[in-house]
């Protein structure tokens, strides 16, 4: 409280009590003027009554004073009132703006560009993997990082600019007068300061970032859309690992739908109403059905089937694609292990998405479930594709050298479509790889195609790997692939994806499967 407000504080609490004293000598006065003649006796009452009044008045006073210089005197309160006023708008760990303040600041600064006609820049940044330097080094020397985060940002900024932490690992970077090439600019710069290492406790440490650009008044000309533009701008970023992003309203054209859509997915996956099918593959030398792949469905109940390449990102999107895959995993297992139990030994194959290639507790899942299930790890392959190792090949590495020792196939889906190759292959614990359908569904009228294929199998049967094809659909691709001494394939003419029910009918009535009575499926939902 400032000094002339404490001051009025005081004096209105004070100044219902002042007629008091004056109420009394009103009184006496009145008193005396009642009779013609007063004793000297009255007249010493009165007096010592008006002296006991205006004593009464000058401690009155007095006490007022004390009170007013109390109230305003108190450096300790004015410290302890402007410490409360920091708090409230500065990060406690790193000492930079928090969203409070960031908030207040992005709208003076749109209050500002509207009157002026002037652009601003927006910008989140979200550090990629921050969750593993925690569970490696532990919190603490999380914290450290974060504390350097804010200066390093700082040191290529202007004074105009600010800085905040607005959440765990993420901060934003408010850029008043900025356009979309000096805000892009200085998203690649903030990128470049932090490609030096960090230093915590004589360690060195490595943090990269993703970043979204969001731009008044192209992208929004309110502070809400301009937040909402950026976080999916940043959330982008970080899908594709491009660094920076600016937002496009193509990247979120469908969002309220999205939204719709990521929620009940949610709902779905704590429902149990998703659905596991499974596509048999086919062993070339006994004809007969080997393994399948675990394919995940989502039969909404007001859209239909939808295909997982519509769900799959939403899931990847929103942060539960691990709770969804260790979903995936526990049922296939369970039923896996079902069909051990009945004679049935098929190698299950798994589909990982990129993103967990990354997660360095990922394998620790795999094993727990192993292990509850009772499931042979060598029955179990995990397929992976080109591009999740293209990412970030050295984690990726270390994640697929932990799953390979837990006894788990690996095996690269879709190959030929990414930008590796069977020699990059060699150094990755890799048992497998999977042609892509787009080069085998026309091998028996393409040469080229056939060429392709054939060269692929040469080179990975020269490094000790199994090839399977998929998108076999008709008989002369598959006698094709035989004839080039394919190991395994997969696809339409052997059968579709059924659910587990179906496929042990399938066992029994096709060319493919097996004679022995068909087992009870376990339910997936």
């Amino acid at each position: 409280m400032s000094r002339p407000g404490a001051a009025r504080q005081v004096y209105l609490t004070v100044l219902p009590f002042a007629p008091l004293p004056v109420g009394a000598a009103l009184v006496a006065f009145a008193r005396l003027r009642q009779g013609t003649a007063a004793s000297g006796l009255e007249i010493a009452v009165y007096v010592a009554g008006g002296l006991v009044i205006a004593l009464v008045m000058l401690c009155q006073a007095t006490v007022t004073r004390e009170l007013v210089a109390a109230a305003v005197d108190r450096p300790d309160l004015d410290a302890a009132h402007k410490q409360l006023e920091a708090i409230a708008i500065t990060d406690a760990l790193t000492g930079l703006p928090n969203r409070t303040l960031l908030l207040d600041r992005l709208g003076q600064a749109v209050r500002t560009a509207q009157r002026t006609h002037q652009p601003l820049a927006l910008l989140v940044m979200n550090l990629d993997r921050f969750k593993e330097i925690n569970t490696a080094l532990g919190h603490d020397c999380g914290d450290v990082v974060l504390q350097q985060i804010g200066p390093r940002v700082r040191s290529v900024l202007r004074d105009s600019d600010t800085v905040a932490r607005i959440g765990g690992d993420e901060f934003a970077m408010l850029l008043p007068d900025a356009d979309e090439e000096g805000a892009l600019r200085v998203a690649h710069v903030i990128l470049g300061a932090l490609d030096t290492s960090f230093q915590v406790q004589g360690q060195a440490v490595d943090v990269d970032a993703s970043l979204g650009v969001a731009l008044y008044p192209a992208h929004g000309t309110d502070m809400q859309t301009l937040l909402r533009c950026v976080e999916v701008a940043m959330y982008d970023a970080k899908r594709t690992r491009n660094g920076v992003t600016l937002y496009d309203q193509a990247l979120d054209q469908h969002s309220a739908p999205r939204l719709t859509l990521m929620s009940d997915l949610r709902a779905a996956l704590m429902s149990e109403t998703l659905q596991l099918h499974y596509q048999p593959k086919i062993d070339r030398s006994t004809g007969r059905a080997v393994g399948a792949e675990v394919l995940l469905r989502w039969p909404h109940p007001e859209l239909g089937m939808i295909p997982p390449d519509k769900f799959i990102p939403l899931a990847e999107h929103s942060g539960i694609i691990v709770p969804l895959t260790a979903w995936v995993l526990e049922k296939a297992l369970q039923q896996g292990q079902a069909w051990r139990q009945q004679q049935r030994d098929l190698n299950l194959s798994v589909n990982l998405s990129p993103r967990l290639l990354h997660d360095i507790e990922f394998p620790a899942l795999v094993e727990e479930l192993l292990k509850r299930y009772d499931y042979p790890p060598a029955c179990l392959t995990l397929e992976i594709t080109e591009s999740a190792l293209i990412l970030d090949p050295e984690r990726a590495l270390s994640v697929l050298l932990r799953l390979s020792q837990l006894g788990v196939r690996i095996s690269i889906d879709d190959f030929g479509t990414g930008y590796s190759n069977l020699g990059y292959l060699q150094q990755l614990p890799v048992d497998e790889v999977k042609i892509d359908k787009s080069f085998v569904i026309g091998m028996d009228t393409e040469q080229k195609e056939t060429s392709l294929v054939r060269s692929i199998i040469a080179m990975a049967h020269a490094l000790n790997m199994t090839v399977v094809a998929e998108g076999v659909e008709t008989a002369g691709v598959w006698d094709l692939l035989q004839h080039l001494e394919c190991d395994s394939a997969q696809g339409f003419y052997m059968s579709r994806p059924v659910p587990a029910e179906a496929l042990e009918q399938w066992m029994v009535q096709s060319p493919w499967g097996s004679t022995v009575a068909p087992m009870p499926a376990l339910a997936t939902a």
